[in-house]
C-alpha cells in the first residue's frame, strides 16, 4: 500500500484507498526480534515515487550501518526501481535513496533484513501539499517521519500512539482517509505522520494500550522523508 499517497491524497483535490486491519492482533514477539541478520546477507528494495507508485530508475542508493553512519554498500536502481546490495557484515541499518527532482528518503528498519524494503520519495512541491493540509510550512532545518505501526505478522494496529516530543505536530489519518485533527491514536491505516521533527536522533514513542513497543534506533534529517515501519 502507499502510506504517503494516501496521506496527500487525503486532501480535498484527491481520493485514497485504506487497506483494513485485522480484527486481532498478535504481540506474542513483542521484544524479541533479533538484533542482527546473518551475514553475507543482500539489501533488497525497491524505489517508488509515492504519488503515482511510478518506478525511480537511477536513483541512488546507500546502506549505512545505524551506530557510527558507516557506509556499508551503494548502488543504483534499474529501469523497474528495484535494487540489491551485498552486504559482508549486517548491523542494524539505514538507507538513504536521492533522486533527481527528490527530497532526501532515508528508511530506517524496523528488523535487520526481514525482507525488500519499499522505499516512497516525494518531490518538494508534494511536501509542501503535505504541510499544507494541515496548516503548516515545511522547516528546511527539520524533517518529516512516516511511522506505520504493525503487529509480529505485520497486520496494521488499530488505536496505537506514537509520542515525539520534539515535533511541531503528530496527525494520525482517520477512517476516511483523511487527516483528523481530534484523534489521538491510529485508525485501521495505523499510520501516523511526525511533522517538522529535528534533524538528529529522536525520541519516538509507540504504544498500544499497556504495551510499550521497543525503542528502535531512529533519526530525523533536515530536509528528508524518513520511513519507519515500527514492529513489536
Amino acid at each position: 500500500m502507499h502510506l504517503l499517497r494516501a496521506l496527500l491524497i487525503a486532501s480535498p483535490l484527491l481520493t485514497a484507498c485504506v487497506d483494513s486491519a485485522a480484527p486481532t492482533n498478535d504481540f506474542t514477539c513483542l521484544g524479541h526480534q533479533p538484533a542482527t541478520a546473518v551475514a553475507p546477507a543482500s539489501a533488497r528494495g525497491l524505489v517508488l515515487d509515492e504519488i503515482g507508485g511510478a518506478a525511480i530508475a537511477n536513483a541512488g542508493v546507500e546502506i549505512h550501518a545505524m551506530s557510527d553512519d558507516a557506509l556499508l554498500g551503494n548502488a543504483e536502481t534499474g529501469s523497474t526501481g528495484s535494487y540489491a546490495i551485498a552486504l559482508a557484515a549486517v548491523p542494524p541499518i539505514y538507507r538513504r535513496v536521492t533522486a533527481d527532482g527528490f527530497v532526501d528518503s532515508f528508511a530506517y528498519d524496523p528488523a535487520p533484513l526481514t525482507g525488500s524494503e519499499v522505499q516512497a520519495m516525494l518531490t518538494r512541491a508534494e511536501t509542501e501539499q503535505l504541510y499544507a493540509t494541515v496548516g503548516l510550512v515545511p522547516d528546511p532545518a527539520r524533517g518529516t517521519l512516516l511511522v506505520t505501526v504493525v503487529d509480529c505478522n505485520g497486520e496494521t494496529v488499530r488505536g496505537a500512539t506514537v509520542t515525539a516530543p520534539s515535533a511541531q505536530r503528530i496527525v494520525y489519518l482517520g477512517d476516511d482517509t483523511h487527516f483528523d485533527p481530534a484523534a489521538t491514536a491510529t485508525s485501521d491505516d495505523s499510520t501516523a505522520l511526525v511533522l517538522g521533527v529535528p534533524a538528529g536522533p529522536v525520541e519516538l514513542e509507540v504504544k498500544v494500550g499497556d504495551l510499550t513497543y521497543p525503542a528502535w534506533p531512529i533519526a530525523s534529517h533536515a530536509g528528508a522523508l524518513v520511513t519507519m515501519w515500527a514492529r513489536p
